[in-house]
């Protein structure tokens, strides 16, 4: 059994209420599309419903991408340090 990371129980957490409040917002936008009449506007629900869903999917594919994130390490200068005391100098 592997036990998850911070960084997984995270994003789990981000996503589900990125899909919540996107639902919500998608929900709301097929309550308006059925109360609309006028052809123009159903075509403007239409897209801002699948204009919600693409959004929906990027910002989600965006948080699985940070799940994936490794860390590592690598030198990126050498040197030497020396400490003096004042009383040397």
């Amino acid at each position: 059994m592997t036990v998850p990371s911070a960084a997984s129980i995270l994003v789990a957490v981000r996503k589900a209420a990125l899909e919540r409040t996107f639902q919500a917002k998608i929900r709301r936008a097929q309550e308006r599309l059925h109360r609309a009449q006028n052809p123009q506007i159903i075509r403007m629900h239409r897209g801002e419903i699948q204009n919600l869903g693409i959004r929906m999917a990027r910002a989600v594919g965006e948080l699985e991408a940070h799940k994936q994130v490794s860390v590592s390490y690598e030198p990126v200068a050498y040197g030497l340090v020396q400490l003096r005391s004042a009383e040397t100098q």
